[in-house]
């Protein structure tokens, strides 16, 4: 839980940097909010898992899912934001 909230200030750091220097383009920003999304979902279904007694099998599998979903974005993410210094 630490590690994916580091990583997300990590990534806002990143994000804040490069925009201070030259601004993000549109693909930038649709990927850094679509990897914000992702943290999202992967935080708030960690903490259904965690919290609830007996998970449903749709929180479960999308807990499941999420992080590796996170990871992707954020090295693509990474990616595109240094390809476009």
């Amino acid at each position: 839980k630490l590690i994916s909230i580091g990583a997300v200030v990590f990534l806002c750091i990143i994000i804040y940097q490069i925009n201070k220097s030259s601004s993000l383009s549109a693909i930038d920003i649709i990927a850094v909010v679509v990897t914000g999304v992702f943290f999202l979902i992967t935080i708030i279904t960690g903490g259904l898992v965690s919290a609830l007694k007996t998970t449903p099998t749709a929180i479960l599998r999308l807990h499941q899912i999420t992080p590796w979903l996170t990871t992707l974005s954020t090295a693509v993410t990474l990616i595109l934001l240094r390809a476009g210094k």
